[in-house]
């Protein structure tokens, strides 16, 4: 299959095979290396800075993207920043072999959500052989029990809430609502929402705005929240997500 030049993005991690032989069948004029900033797992950190300079010897531009690959929301949102900026000019290829899981998600949740909007593809490689079983081979007693009683990762840091998005696109009327929500940190009644929306000079009637918020709610964008005879409306944050990856 003849497929066309494009940029590649992948996550920095422990790889460099599956990174490297894709840019030749998926050929590559550019890659873009998400890396990490943060300061989890600095050991982890450190090998994968290993990698990423082994990376740089390759023949191609090179761009990293400093960021904490660790946080779902930042990488979804860059992820969506690069893929319309690529998407413009070339081919886009996600490479998620070296991705850790949360980094893995973020970036497939960002291709599903840029469907349609330009030759995208999703790239996972498997590799001839894992060096894991070696590796621990090699560990003494103590550290080899370690790993046999926890697996390669020990305990419970902190959780990460994964949104699930909805398949529908939203509507320039949806992103009108979503914004004044977020804007004004929520809204005490339709009436105030119906105002602020149509100060722009738009003429969207309560009906049609009533319509979609009920759509936005069965989507899990806004959150109804009822005081007596009022409905106060607030933006949720797949809501903030949405916003702002569909924003232009």
């Amino acid at each position: 299959m003849n497929r066309k030049k494009g940029t590649h993005i992948v996550a920095a991690g422990f790889e460099y095979d599956r990174i490297v032989k894709p840019m030749l069948e998926y050929p590559a004029n550019k890659l873009i290396m998400l890396r990490n900033n943060g300061d989890n797992y600095l050991r982890s950190s450190a090998i994968a800075n290993h990698f990423l300079q082994k990376l740089k010897e390759f023949p191609v531009e090179i761009e990293e993207v400093s960021i904490d690959i660790y946080d779902f929301d930042n990488v979804f949102l860059k992820m969506l920043e690069l893929i319309k900026k690529e998407i413009k000019e070339r081919s886009v290829y996600v490479n998620i072999s070296s991705a850790p899981k949360v980094t893995l998600v973020a970036m497939i949740s960002a291709v599903f959500f840029m469907r349609g909007k330009g030759d995208i593809e999703i790239i996972y490689c498997k590799p001839e052989e894992y060096l894991l079983p070696k590796i621990i081979e090699t560990l003494d007693s103590k550290m080899k029990t370690e790993f046999m009683d926890h697996g390669s990762g020990i305990g419970v840091k902190e959780y990460e809430s994964i949104p699930i998005f909805p398949i529908e696109e939203v509507t320039d009327t949806d992103i009108k609502i979503l914004k004044v929500l977020s804007d004004k940190k929520g809204i005490k009644s339709i009436k105030e929402l119906v105002e602020s929306i149509n100060k722009d000079g738009s003429d969207i009637q309560r009906s049609s705005i009533q319509y979609r918020l009920e759509k936005l709610e069965e989507k899990g964008l806004i959150l109804k929240e009822r005081e007596e005879k009022r409905v106060r409306l607030f933006i949720t944050r797949i809501g903030e997500i949405y916003l702002k990856g569909g924003s232009p």
